[in-house]
């Protein structure tokens, strides 16, 4: 590995990392492209690339061979997309098997973690321990407090207001 370690895992990651892109693109985006056209690609990639790559190498960085193997695979697959679409376009159908209601505290929590971050910016700042703890870093943290308390209550009192009478109390 003349280049390290870490060039040759990039190199590698290139037989899947691509078409799992062209396969998520061309999914989100369009409604009748057939499963058949996403078994091509993959099977036309790792084939493609592992040939540019290691048979008859491209004078190319393998980054410009990615972005023109990706090109190459969407309009294949638009293409496959076109000759044989779905009789009927894709659509989603959900399936709940479990309660999606948002978990109570995700918010606070998510204020309280906001809020650490703030009070360990402070302790290692020059208002904490390099410089000289006093009165501004009391202030400080007593600000931060009264934030992240705020921000408690608001994110408790949002969720009752939207998910009232879904679950009990909790």
């Amino acid at each position: 590995a003349p280049e390290g370690l870490w060039q040759i895992i990039r190199i590698f990651t290139g037989f899947y990392n691509i078409p799992v892109i062209t396969l998520v693109l061309v999914g989100l985006f369009t409604r009748r492209v057939p499963a058949l056209a996403a078994r091509v690609v993959v099977v036309f990639h790792v084939v493609a690339y592992g040939l540019l790559q290691f048979v008859w190498p491209v004078e190319m960085n393998f980054i410009h061979l990615y972005a023109v193997l990706f090109v190459i695979e969407v309009i294949l697959m638009l293409l496959i997309g076109w000759w044989r679409p779905l009789a009927q376009p894709w659509r989603y159908q959900p399936k709940p098997r479990v309660n999606l209601t948002p978990w109570r505290h995700a918010g606070a929590t998510a204020v309280l973690l906001v809020a650490c971050i703030a009070l360990t910016y402070l302790l290692f700042s020059p208002l904490g321990v390099a410089g000289e703890p006093g009165l501004p870093l009391a202030l400080a943290v007593l600000l931060v407090v009264a934030v992240a308390g705020t921000g408690c209550w608001w994110c408790d009192q949002r969720w009752r207001r939207l998910h009232a009478g879904r679950l009990p109390d909790q």
